[in-house]
């Protein structure tokens, strides 16, 4: 049987920012008075680890992957030294659905967030970083100097940028990789690579320029021969359909030349 189509999906988008200008942030303090929740809810914090001046990893809470409990002791998963990673919980509303976002805050008070699905999430997140830190009584001791960190969200939103989007979805049949990636060499300003020991399937790389204005950029795309396409590198939400259409397109167009009709 075919492989059942589906919608395009925006599963996961990495973004970074800022809790403001000029700050140093103790990482020992923020581990110790950032408050965690027992229960997910929307923008409660589950997890926090970092790795203390003895190089080892401390971690209160549990990460919702896991099943053990590593609290105040050596952790087996690996974490930088000049990083606090945090687990919180978001709604989305759009999905309704809750989910748990990774987030990395450095020394110098730059946030990275990965596994948002809705990029207007990630200034909420920060958002409610430094809200936590503002209300907690150690606040000039978990950031210096606490005047700078950001109170207006328009700040924030304005250092906020998104660094990835991956998207994938999936076309309702096989595809025969080798001969993808010979109709694809053929069409002009497509680069390609594909290796017929790789599993990964067929790499397209291609540049999506969105015609309302929003910043061009080369994606990859990454056709399967189960029918899924994954599309990844795209940094403005306007890329994804352009990139989508693109690639759905050339593959109905084609595909008396690439269906796999026979799977082993």
């Amino acid at each position: 049987m075919p492989p059942t189509s589906e919608n395009l999906r925006v599963s996961t988008i990495t973004a970074q920012g800022l809790l403001g200008d000029g700050l140093s942030v103790n990482f020992k303090a923020l581990y110790e008075n950032l408050h965690l929740s027992t229960e997910p809810a929307h923008l409660t914090f589950q997890m926090i680890k970092y790795k203390d001046s003895f190089g080892a990893c401390v971690q209160r809470g549990v990460h919702p992957k896991r099943r053990s409990r590593v609290n105040g002791k050596k952790g087996k998963a690996e974490v930088l030294r000049n990083q606090i990673t945090i687990v919180q919980w978001l709604f989305d509303p759009t999905l309704s659905l809750l989910h748990h976002v990774s987030i990395k805050v450095f020394t110098n008070g730059r946030v990275h967030i990965a596994g948002l699905r809705d990029p207007a999430l990630g200034p909420v997140v920060i958002c409610s970083i430094v809200r936590s830190i503002e209300l907690c009584s150690a606040a000039e001791s978990i950031v210096t100097p606490v005047k700078c960190l950001f109170t207006s969200e328009d700040d924030i939103v304005s250092r906020f940028s998104i660094i990835m989007i991956n998207s994938d979805f999936k076309v309702p049949f096989f595809i025969k990789c080798s001969r993808l990636s010979v109709v694809a060499r053929r069409h002009v300003g497509l680069r390609c690579h594909y290796e017929q020991d790789n599993s990964a399937g067929v790499k397209i790389v291609y540049h999506c320029a969105p015609p309302c204005g929003a910043p061009s950029k080369d994606v990859t795309i990454i056709v399967c021969r189960t029918g899924s396409v994954i599309i990844t590198g795209a940094n403005n939400m306007a890329q994804v359909p352009i990139a989508h259409q693109f690639i759905r397109d050339f593959l109905f167009e084609n595909i008396s030349e690439i269906e796999l009709l026979t799977v082993v």
